[in-house]
């Protein structure tokens, strides 16, 4: 038993070990970067860091050679094989199974070698060799399609995580001047109260406060690291990076009218272009099953020499014709043809319900921004009107000619006014975002060409 026991202990210390000798090796392979970065900056290193990207890219190469190997089938192939043995009777044996084309050998019942070189070349399937290289291409541009979407989350993604690193900022930043501007008070207070001019207990109702200010603040701190973890995880960098980013709420300038909206977005929304391939890669696959109805012709040849006890050595050769077409198959064929009638025709609807999908999003991205729009404006008179409240009071304040209660609610009514204002411009950043996705665009300020706003294709 207590042998058992140690050699739990000891496959447990070697996994975790292990695990911890990976996760030390995936974090020293992402980049470390430091500095302020614009929304641009951080879409940027999150389009080129991203493992979401590169494994999008990783399924698209491997969709792109799947195309070569399907459009291999469809020319000469060569292959070679060797048999030796010996023995009684005459057994027929056959080439490895993966080698294309494959050799038969019947055995001369005594010890023989056999080498046999064969051809073979598809001179007529009905298409379907080529409806397969065409489903596959189709297959091929629907990944690239999907790495596309991929870049466009990504990209929305970074841009959600950077304004919510924004608006923790400015909370933070409004926080501060919250709990500035009760220390300040509080310390007038204190010399007023020590000369008479104000209660004692006003000093209590100024700590409270402040506590209260002191509270929100390390909530806004504790909120920004938070959101800065996530930004450097959406952007693929190494979680140690030391990162700020720039309180700067422009958004893509996108124009706001809905059937330029809506037509840009079937043009260049990747998610159309995926189903539209899926649904020719689809037909193609159709196009191959009732290829099966025709004659499939193949060009062979073949050369061979064997060796044996007792025969000598014999050298054959063979070129000819091989037609094969199935007669009666107990309905396979026609099940397949319907089977893939079925699956092209729910690819249509798929395309259909994207393209519905598209345009729904566009309408719901364009109302969340019309009315962000109108937040913002509310919000911006309402901190104005916050501003000369809080003025006004002050002076009565200084003046004796009203209370601190009375003050501290126009200060709390300020605060409140610019923390509305601050959470109406994320939203309408957001917004503004979300719009850029459902039209298709990506923002690509940082490619160095001085433009910013370009469709994605």
């Amino acid at each position: 038993m207590p042998t058992r026991c140690c050699n739990y202990w000891c496959v447990l210390t070697v996994f975790l070990l292990l695990r911890l000798v990976l996760g030390q090796e995936v974090l020293s392979q992402r980049p470390r970067i430091q500095g302020a970065l614009t929304v641009e900056q951080a879409v940027a290193l999150a389009l080129k860091h991203s493992p979401l990207i590169r494994a999008a890219d990783a399924s698209w190469l491997s969709a792109r050679e799947r195309v070569r190997a399907t459009a291999a089938e469809t020319k000469l192939r060569l292959a070679v094989s060797w048999f030796a043995g010996a023995g009684a009777g005459a057994p027929v044996f056959p080439s490895a199974e993966p080698v294309i084309p494959q050799s038969f050998v019947t055995a001369p019942g005594k010890a023989f070698s056999d080498l046999i070189v064969a051809a073979m070349y598809p001179l007529h399937t009905g298409g379907r060799l080529e409806s397969v290289v065409a489903k596959s291409r189709f297959e091929e541009r629907a990944e690239d399609s999907a790495r596309l979407i991929t870049t466009l989350d990504v990209a929305l993604e970074t841009r959600s995580t950077f304004r919510k690193v924004q608006l923790a900022q400015e909370v933070v930043q409004v926080a501060e001047a919250y709990v500035r501007a009760v220390e300040e008070r509080l310390r007038v207070d204190r010399e007023r109260a020590k000369v008479g001019k104000i209660p004692d207990f006003w000093i209590l109702r100024s700590e409270a406060e402040l506590a209260n200010a002191q509270q929100s603040l390390v909530n806004g701190r504790k909120d920004l690291e938070v959101a800065l973890t996530l930004l450097k995880l959406t952007m693929g960098v190494h979680p140690d990076s030391p990162i700020t980013v720039v309180s700067d709420w422009t958004t893509p300038s996108v124009p706001l009218s809905r059937e330029k909206l809506i037509e840009t977005a079937l043009r260049e929304r990747p998610e159309i272009r995926f189903a539209l391939f899926r649904r020719r890669a689809e037909e193609e696959n159709l196009k191959s099953a009732q290829a099966l109805y025709k004659p499939q012709v193949f060009l062979m040849s073949m050369a061979e020499r064997m060796d044996g006890r007792g025969m000598g050595n014999r050298v054959d050769s063979f070129f000819g014709l091989v037609l094969s077409l199935p007669l009666i198959d107990g309905g396979q064929r026609r099940a397949t043809v319907r089977e893939r009638e079925f699956m092209v025709e729910r690819a249509q609807l798929e395309q259909e319900q994207v393209i519905l999908k598209v345009v729904s999003e566009v309408d719901s991205a364009l109302k969340e921004v019309m009315a962000a729009t109108r937040n913002v404006e509310t919000a911006e008179k309402a901190l104005r009107s916050a501003e000369e409240d809080l003025r006004v009071s002050s002076l009565r304040y200084e003046a004796g000619r009203s209370i601190l209660v009375e003050y501290l609610d126009s200060l709390l009514a300020y605060i409140r006014a610019r923390t509305n204002l601050v959470v109406a411009l994320y939203e309408k950043a957001v917004a503004e975002d979300r719009l850029a996705r459902a039209v298709g665009i990506v923002c690509r300020a940082a490619n160095g060409d001085g433009r910013k706003d370009q469709p994605l294709y």
